[in-house]
Formats: C-alpha cells, structure tokens, sequence
C-alpha cells in the first residue's frame, strides 16, 4: 500500500473547544458559519405531546431538533444524562451535540467532520481534515475537548475520508472519496490494507451481524454491494451487487431480522431484504429534506427510533421502528 503507521503524539486537528463542552446543552456556534444561538433551537421530542389525548399512538415520524445544515454524520452516545446525538457540520466546521430532550449546543470545532461511528470504549470515530489539508480519521472521546488523529496515510496521505464503521475485530474500515476505495486499518489505526477499490463513491459502511460481510453503497451510481469477509483472519473478498436504484446512499443499517436499511437523498429511508429484494420505502424523500445520514438511537434515545439527518432542511427527524437494529459495534 505504501503508507506508513501514524505517528499519533505528533500531529493535531485544528479545533478549538468550546466552554461546557460536555454539559449540558448550550454553547456557541460557529461564527463562521453565520449562525447564531437563537437559531440553536429545541426540537419536539419525545412522542405525544401536551393537548393529545393519553391513548393517542406515538407518531411514526416526528422532528427532534433543529441543527443548522448542511448536515453530514450522526452518531448516538453515552448514556443518562450525559448521553447525545452528536452531528457532524462539514462546511460549518463543528460537531454539534443534541441531548435526548432535542436541545442543541455544540461539541467542538474540527476541519470537515463527516462520517461518525462509536466503538466499544464508547468513544468515537470521526472522518475528518487535518490542518495539512489531507483525510484522516480522528478518535474523539466523551468529555473531553479534542479529537486525536489516529488514521492518516503518512507520505502518502489520504483525500476525502467520509465514511467509517468499526469491524468486529474492532479494526476500522473507512472510505477515501477521492479515490474510490475503503480501506481497513487495525485498531491502533495502522497497518493499513485495500478492501476495495471497484466502487464508485464509497458510503454507508455496515457489517453484518455475523461479521462477515461488509455492506458498502455507492453513493452516485445508487448500487449496494456486499464484501464477504473472512472472521478467521478478517480479510476480504470482491464485492457483489445486490441492489440497485438508491441513489445518494449516506448510511446503511442492520436490522436484528437481518434486513437492510438505507438512508438515501434519492429515495429517503427505504427497508430492504439482505439478498436485495423489493424494498419498503419507511420515510419518502418527501417527507425528509436530503437526509445525509441516520443512527438508531441507544437506550436514552430509544432503541427503535432511526434519527435521520436532514441536511439541507438543518434538522434532524426521527422514525419508530416496530423492531430493533444490531448493536453496535457488531461482536
């Protein structure tokens, strides 16, 4: 491959943290980006609200919280009281964080945020830009104010990194736009390896709850792929087509029944079988504005609701589930 390990006590991201980053919600947007706090608003969350009557059934979607887009990534961490959906802002620079009661605030400031997935130790990746201006993927823990380089390409560095999902051996697998491929690191984010490189605009890394396959979209021709993976050694194999038509593909999910679901701006939030049968479109891309992306939430979320990133409408909306998703990272 020709890159070397990442010397991870030597290099940092450009980002300031904010004061409260942490607390509860609050903080200061990003100047930059021509916003200000009354535009950092409380969404309606949690179900019925005050003038419905006690039966009335909770509503299958709803919005949550307003995040002024454009919108990238959405994770779900912590727990109680300290747990958020945290929100990557590309063009604005910034993580924003959202308590389980929609509030909004923000998290801290780093180069092009993108994709974001949780690992075991509860912290979090995130597909981002380092101050030389190439693609790493940076490691940001709960509670505290900066998020550490931990994969980039060395002498030879990486373009656009954007999505990023954690394999059961807790290695990391992630995509390079500008290139078209995804590649795998281990879990200290070096030793990288190829995956693929026979899929146009990689997104919406997802494996399967047995670990064996890896489903991977693309995001302009609107095809899904599955990459069979080996447990034994954690190698791959040539993907396979298995879906077509769903264009603009931002996040693929696993559901415990083994269906897949895609969050796509051509089609919006669609339910598919593994094999990529006739697919069940669960929110239209009229009811959601360009969703860029979604994640279930944990257990201060709610475990069945899909909360969708709406990146040109700067909100994020959620949908109920009847069932549940894999937990991640799969194990």
């Amino acid at each position: 491959m020709g890159r070397t390990a990442l010397a991870l006590a030597t290099t940092t991201l450009l980002l300031a943290a904010l004061p409260g980053c942490g607390d509860d919600a609050g903080g200061t947007p990003a100047s930059d980006a021509g916003v200000d706090s009354g535009q950092l608003e409380a969404g309606g969350a949690g179900g019925a609200g005050p003038d419905a009557a006690p039966d009335a059934p909770a509503p299958r979607l709803e919005r949550f919280a307003t995040v002024p887009g454009p919108l990238d990534g959405i994770v779900a961490w912590g727990s109680g009281a300290d747990a958020r959906l945290l929100v990557s802002r590309s063009v604005a620079g910034e993580l924003a964080a959202v308590d389980s009661g929609g509030a909004t605030g923000n998290a801290l400031f780093l180069a092009a945020p993108r994709g974001l997935a949780l690992r075991a130790q509860g912290d979090v990746l995130v597909c981002a830009r380092h101050t030389t201006g190439t693609g790493i993927v940076g490691l940001f823990a709960p509670g505290t104010p900066t998020v550490a380089p931990l994969v980039n390409g060395g002498t030879s560095p990486y373009g656009t990194t954007a999505s990023v999902a954690v394999g059961p051996d807790d290695s990391i697998v992630f995509t390079d736009l500008d290139v078209d491929t995804v590649y795998r690191v281990d879990p200290q984010g070096q030793s990288p390896v190829l995956v693929s490189s026979d899929i146009s605009r990689p997104a919406g890394l997802a494996f399967a709850a047995d670990g064996r396959t890896l489903y991977v979209a693309s995001g302009d021709t609107g095809k899904l792929y599955a990459i069979p993976r080996s447990p034994a050694v954690g190698s791959f194999g040539p993907p396979a087509q298995i879906a077509t038509g769903y264009p603009g593909v931002g996040s693929v999910h696993v559901m415990k029944n083994g269906d897949l679901v895609l969050v796509t701006r051509g089609s919006g939030v669609v339910r598919l079988p593994p094999s990529g049968g006739a697919a069940e479109v669960i929110a239209s891309s009229s009811e959601l504005v360009s969703p860029a992306a979604g994640a279930f939430g944990n257990d201060a979320f709610g475990t069945t609701w899909l909360y969708v990133a709406e990146s040109d409408a700067g909100r994020i909306s959620r949908i109920r589930f009847d069932d549940e998703p894999i937990a991640l990272p799969v194990r």
